[in-house]
């Protein structure tokens, strides 16, 4: 089955442990096959965003972790037609000269939970994902 999956279920977490620290829920989506799927925030020294999958039961299943220099926090998640998943957030990983403070990031994950793309957008000054969505035809829009 899918790494992503729905419920009708009521999901009830707000911490995981998946080694190095702790995994802080940030979003979640459920899915027609009673899984559940997490954006997550891994606190070991410095944020790194993660998917995790649950099943109905809410056992993890699926871990897919995100890694960089700076803290990088996810703060939407929303399911793509195809099966996958579109995180979005804030991220202090990719900052240079005219680049300062934060930027917005989206990573689009397929259906087993493995990372598709990724990109950043900003300038100066901080600039949040706070929320992203997507069309029926796998567009992606987002807001920060």
């Amino acid at each position: 089955s899918a790494l992503f999956a729905q419920t009708n279920a009521s999901l009830d977490i707000s911490n995981y442990s998946t080694g190095g620290g702790s995994t802080i829920a940030q979003a979640v989506i459920a899915r027609p096959d009673g899984y559940w799927v997490c954006a997550s925030m891994r606190t070991s020294g410095v944020n790194d965003p993660a998917l995790i999958a649950l099943d109905g039961a809410l056992g993890i299943t699926g871990t897919t972790g995100l890694t960089a220099t700076g803290d990088d926090t996810p703060t939407d998640l929303v399911a793509t037609p195809d099966g996958g998943a579109i995180m979005t957030g804030v991220t202090t990983s990719f900052t240079s000269a005219g680049l300062e403070e934060a930027n917005a990031f989206l990573v689009k994950f397929n259906a087993a939970g493995i990372r598709q793309w990724g990109t950043y957008y900003g300038g100066t000054g901080y600039d949040f994902g706070r929320s992203c969505a997507v069309d029926g035809s796998g567009n992606v829009f987002l807001a920060g």
